[in-house]
């Protein structure tokens, strides 16, 4: 499987083509899965039958064999494909095999995977009308039929890329100017053509009623000697009675799924994809390399972009406030913020940002920070008299320094280091303490740089990049560990997503100080089942009277829990915003 795209991939001819041909895959594999029962349990998370296969993480068997399958088809390059969308490309091994012919690139390069809204579409609409209910026991055929059916539908919703593509060079002026405006509704008339979606429902429907139905063998060939054979007869095609085996599915179910799943997730993936068609930076994060927002956009980077296929570009910005900026003004797509560091909670300018703009969480990324001791060249630890770093780092490793460095040892916050900029991890602009080597005096006047460069020692992330001058003395051990949470943030308008079981949604909400209001604003989360993980009060600095309250819960905000949950909490609260619902994000 190579990494290839046709040289007229975007011509008329060769989407209608690759369409039909799509038709053809996917109502084949639809008849194949549709001999078998529904087999819920092949789908089930939590079922003990297959933890011992699945590894017991709460992975279904159609999830352990879809992965595994990708894995296999990964290393021969299939998923470097523009065609090609993994369901788990975060998960995938690097091709084994080389790149055979370079073909040139004919899409923008963006993180678009709509695979988890096909996934919930199919196990939710798809199967209970394909199969009949029940267990039949079959469970690894039908699961291996249930993959099929996945990637031929992915695949086809996916190739709307290519779709988006050739009309946007066919009509440029007027789908740039439709970008630029951020026009979603506009974006989806100028793509829609119902006359084409009614040729297309009709072609299905034919072929449906076709491939389902039984072919009666020719008539039989005459013996020997008695002249040469007639032409074969026409086939004569007899429908499967309803009572026979399950091996035909109705036609309407597969038109019906077309009408209301395909055609619609195939338009939504075009207009995804057109409104990053602009933008030459998918992804801004704030932080230099090493710093936790840049290697949680490496890390969201590789959660959509299988190895060997060509990422989004990612734009470096000093502030958080840049990085709001920049996605509200269009120049990316996503923004990669520091939400939070250890146990501080919400940093208050991104809780300000949330609050007041447009933009929504709609990922998060977790980065552990491990650290270092590093000084001069030549500095040795019993000659180190000041250790400089960031001030919650400087409290967490401050035993393991008392215990490491001999005698007095003063702790210098970064922030207070003369010429210093430190970062989110703690190291400093241009590289591992660049700035702090060259700084000269502390807050207080002492001095800890020139001839007393090899006393200081800084405190940096393991991960950061170090200068030839640096070298490391020691590094902290496990237990000295930050987890640093970073926000993938985007448009309101772009972050639509399925929930996927496994969602957290960040709920901010404000009281007036009364006796009660809290205990009633909490009452109606409880009362609708919701769990709470963490809450939050933060006095309004404008206002004494209000309390801003930024609660963490359990489930995504689609569900009937937390959606009827806020519209009780929106009668008690002076205000109510979700900042965003989202996947939850597993400590590395």
């Amino acid at each position: 499987m190579s990494s290839s795209a046709p040289r007229d991939a975007l011509s008329l001819t060769s989407i209608r083509e690759a369409l039909i041909r799509q038709e053809d895959t996917i109502i084949f594999a639809l008849i194949e899965r549709a001999q078998f029962a529904l087999n819920a349990e092949s789908h089930d998370h939590g079922s003990p039958k297959y933890a011992a296969l699945t590894g017991g993480a709460g992975t279904s068997l159609l999830e352990f064999m879809l992965l595994e399958e990708e894995r296999s088809h990964a290393r021969l390059r299939r998923y470097t494909a523009p065609d090609e969308h993994a369901f788990f490309p975060s998960r995938l091994p690097t091709p084994m095999i080389p790149k055979l012919v370079e073909f040139p690139e004919v899409l923008h390069p963006t993180q678009i995977n709509i695979n988890a809204e096909i996934m919930q579409m199919y196990k939710q609409k798809v199967l209970p009308g394909l199969c009949s209910a029940g267990d039949d026991g079959h469970h690894g055929s039908s699961v291996v039929a249930d993959i099929a059916v996945l990637q031929a539908i992915s695949k086809r919703v996916h190739y709307g890329f290519f779709v988006a593509e050739s009309k946007f060079r066919a009509q440029t002026a007027e789908f740039t100017r439709l970008i630029e405006a951020r026009d979603e509704e506009g974006i989806m008339a100028l793509l829609t053509h119902a006359a084409v979606e009614e040729k297309v429902l009709r072609r299905v429907r034919l072929k449906a009623s076709t491939f389902g139905l039984e072919i009666d063998a020719p008539p039989p060939t005459p013996e020997k000697g008695a002249g040469a054979p007639p032409l074969p007869a026409a086939p004569v095609f007899t429908r499967a009675d309803s009572g026979g085996a399950s091996t035909r599915v109705d036609p309407e179910l597969i038109v019906r799924l077309y009408r209301e799943d395909v055609i619609p997730l195939t338009k939504v993936a075009e207009v995804k994809y057109l409104l990053q068609r602009l933008t030459p930076a998918a992804i801004a994060h704030h932080g230099a390399p090493g710093s936790a927002c840049a290697l949680a956009a490496d890390a969201f980077l590789a959660s959509g972009c299988p190895a060997g296929r060509r990422a989004p570009d990612t734009l470096c910005l000093p502030s958080v406030g840049d990085v709001f900026e920049a996605v509200s003004s269009n120049k990316a797509y996503h923004g990669i913020v520091l939400l939070e560091v250890g146990d501080s909670g919400l940093l208050s300018e991104v809780r300000h940002l949330l609050k007041e703009s447009s933009l929504r969480i709609v990922g998060e990324v977790m980065h552990e920070a491990r650290f270092h001791l590093i000084g001069k060249r030549g500095a040795s630890l019993p000659n180190i008299t000041t250790v400089v770093g960031r001030a919650e780092v400087l409290r967490l490793c401050r035993m393991w320094l008392r215990s490491l460095v001999a005698g007095g040892v003063d702790l210098v916050e970064s922030s207070a280091a003369h010429g210093a900029e430190p970062h989110a991890n703690g190291t400093a602009t241009g590289g591992a303490s660049a700035a702090l080597v060259g700084s000269k005096r502390t807050a207080d006047g002492r001095s800890v740089g020139g001839a007393g460069e090899a006393a200081v020692a800084y405190l940096v992330d393991t991960r950061a990049p170090l200068s030839d001058e640096m070298t490391v003395l020691a590094t902290a051990p496990a237990a000295e560990v930050e987890v640093a949470r970073c926000a993938v943030v985007t448009k309101g308008a772009n972050a639509e997503g399925v929930p996927s079981g496994r969602d957290h949604t960040i709920i901010f909400f404000t009281l007036t100080q009364q006796a009660g209001s809290l205990a009633q604003a909490l009452d109606a989360l409880h009362r609708h089942g919701v769990n709470l993980l963490s809450i939050r009060s933060y006095v309004d600095v404008h206002d004494e009277r209000r309390v801003d309250f930024v609660v963490t819960a359990q489930g995504h905000e689609r569900d009937l829990t937390i959606a009827g949950a806020l519209d009780e909490l929106r009668s008690r609260a002076a205000a109510v915003k979700v900042f965003g619902s989202f996947k939850h994000a597993a400590r590395p």
